[in-house]
């Protein structure tokens, strides 16, 4: 079989920068490309609308600053221990794995999109989430 590491660079002998969407079901494709060209994933984003955008683009894997004014945002405790009540974004800890919870400005309220990530920094306040 051919080798997908080199792909990329066989069909585009000049890309320098692969601009893509690589979380969730993505995230397969961007592993199998396996190149040296860097990957860069500038938006988390899902049907139900923006949800961050990632401010370090070399972080590997990405990380998405969440935009409060684009959504609210709720975080569901993976954690059974913690239970089962919805956090605001001023009462999530570093490190811990929740659900997003989202109400949209279009009428979608309280909607579990069913993606967990992973609290890894503030930014003005606002969390950084790795997607998990």
């Amino acid at each position: 079989s051919a080798d997908v590491s080199l792909l990329a660079k066989k069909l585009w002998p000049n890309l320098t920068l692969i601009l893509t969407v690589d979380t969730g079901a993505f995230s397969w494709y961007s592993g199998k490309l396996g190149c040296e060209i860097p990957i860069y994933a500038p938006l988390y984003a899902a049907t139900e609308g923006l949800i961050g955008v990632n401010m370090d683009p070399l972080s590997r894997p990405a990380t998405y600053t969440l935009l409060p004014r684009a959504m609210f945002y709720e975080f569901l405790p993976i954690n059974e221990a913690e239970g089962n009540t919805c956090l605001l974004s001023n009462q999530v800890q570093l490190g811990r794995q929740y659900e997003l919870v989202v109400t949209n400005l279009a009428g979608l309220y309280r909607y579990r999109i069913g993606d967990v990530v992973t609290i890894k920094d503030f930014y003005n306040g606002a969390p950084v989430v790795r997607f998990d």
